[in-house]
C-alpha cells in the first residue's frame, strides 16, 4: 500500500489522515524510510471513561 501511496504523497497530489498502532506504524511505516518522512505521528491517548462520554455528548 504504501508504495501506491508514496509518489502521489511526494507530488502533493493527495494528503492522507491514518490511523494505527504504535507496532503496525513500526512494521509498516517506520520500516519504510521514503513513507515515513511523508508522515507525522500524533500520538493520541485513549480518553477516560468520562471523556470518552463527553466527547460523544
Amino acid at each position: 500500500m504504501g508504495n501506491l501511496l508514496k509518489p502521489a504523497l511526494a507530488r502533493g497530489q493527495i494528503r492522507v489522515i491514518g490511523a494505527t498502532t504504535i507496532n503496525e506504524y513500526r512494521q509498516y511505516i517506520e520500516k519504510d524510510a521514503a513513507l515515513e518522512r511523508r508522515f507525522q505521528p500524533v500520538l493520541v491517548d485513549e480518553p477516560s471513561k468520562d471523556d470518552a462520554l463527553a466527547i460523544l455528548r
